[in-house]
């Protein structure tokens, strides 16, 4: 049987937590869910609470954004792991001569 969980946020937190999730292919009940069964398995919070530097999230939306369309603009989206491994064996070949 389900139940209806609601939570109050401020909407940017909402915005910048299902941009990143989404990046990651989840949505924000999935991954509410996720850290749920976590708290149970673990018996309580599953990480360790810690003051950190903040991230605007949406700065980080931006950048995210950003990052995605000079790939797209440059056709990096569509290499292959393959690919993408080969560049850095090159890249690091290429570092490894100059040294």
């Amino acid at each position: 049987m389900s139940t209806v969980l609601q939570v109050r946020i401020d909407k940017d937190t909402k915005e910048g937590a299902e941009f990143v999730l989404k990046s990651v292919g989840l949505d924000l009940s999935t991954a509410i869910r996720m850290f749920l069964i976590k708290v149970i398995r673990t018996g309580g919070i599953p990480f360790e609470p810690v003051i950190e530097t903040p991230v605007d999230p949406k700065h980080l939306a931006k950048t995210i954004a950003e990052m995605q369309k000079e790939s797209e603009d440059n056709g990096l989206d569509k290499l292959t792991l393959d690919e993408i491994n080969d560049i850095i064996a090159e890249v690091r070949k290429e570092r490894k001569s100059k040294n």
